[in-house]
């Protein structure tokens, strides 16, 4: 049987840690806040921004949240990221994706660039000096399932499949590993935005990217020893593409990406739900509540 994470566990830990760098920052008269700005009516992202909210108020942090129409104009949101900018109360600011269908990627990139680069604790510019959170949560699982299950890729070069390389999640994740394996310079992060995560560092890659359409998906995940899926396609990892004693750590959302049969060969799962996804309201948190310490 495989070793099952338990994000929902792990969280309460990361919440405890972050209360405490919370209760120290205060009395230094520093009061974390957060403005988060969903721009339409998304189900998904509301109930997202309510978790997010109710974790800050859990370790003592401010988040507010704006709200806004989805005929929003994107002259009207950069007056907002403006005002925010300017506003040193102000650690944190986060635009809620996916933005309505109204906004192009160009829209998309120019809002998000318009976020001052020290308070983008999402990670989303590309000069960001954090790691996207979810990214980082699955650095930090991955680290924890290595200590856990201690697969033999201890003793050699360790497999990495992210299908979904490309993706929001996939790509800073994929930059990340391979930063951490000497193959590409950390251009403008400021210290170690993955946290320390020492089990990996000691640890060389073979980093294997794939994507749904991949032709050869099943030969990529079937070699890896460890599979990480962020594609957004329910179901696409099958039991016969992954071998004995994998690690699987699934970012599907809502549903995972890895077919639950395929736990039964794995040495340890991060499942859909709690897995990542308790873990990565902890690791925005983190970013924001970081440079303040």
């Amino acid at each position: 049987m495989p070793y099952v994470f338990d994000g929902r566990k792990y969280a309460v830990e990361k919440e405890e840690i972050l209360k405490n760098k919370v209760i120290a920052l205060k009395q230094k008269g520093i009061i974390p806040k957060l403005v988060s700005i969903i721009v339409g009516s998304d189900p998904g992202s509301v109930l997202y921004q309510n978790l997010k909210k109710k974790a800050a108020e859990r370790v003592g942090a401010e988040m507010n949240i704006i709200r806004l129409g989805s005929d929003l104009k994107t002259k009207e949101i950069q007056e907002i990221i403006g005002s925010l900018n300017r506003d040193t109360s102000v650690h944190g600011i986060m635009i809620q994706m996916p933005l309505p269908d109204t906004f192009t990627k160009e829209n998309r990139e120019e809002i998000v660039n318009l976020i001052e680069r020290s308070k983008d604790v999402d990670g989303l510019r590309k000069d960001s000096p954090y790691l996207h959170p979810t990214s980082k949560a699955v650095l930090e699982v991955l680290d924890y399932a290595l200590d856990i299950v201690r697969p033999p890729c201890k003793e050699r070069t360790c497999k990495v499949c992210v299908v979904g390389a490309m993706g929001m999640v996939g790509g800073p994740l994929t930059k990340e590993l391979r930063i951490m394996n000497n193959e590409l310079r950390d251009e403008g992060a400021e210290g170690c935005r993955s946290g320390e995560l020492t089990r990996l560092r000691n640890l060389q890659f073979e980093i294997l990217e794939a994507d749904s359409k991949t032709s050869n998906l099943s030969q990529l995940t079937g070699s890896a020893d460890v599979v990480i899926s962020c594609c957004g396609v329910p179901g696409i990892i099958k039991e016969d593409m992954v071998k004995e004693g994998a690690v699987l750590i699934d970012v599907g959302a809502p549903v995972g990406d890895i077919d639950k049969k395929s736990y039964e060969k794995a040495s340890f799962v991060s499942p859909v739900p709690g897995g990542i996804g308790p873990v990565t309201i902890g690791c925005l948190l983190e970013n924001l509540t970081k440079p303040l310490t």
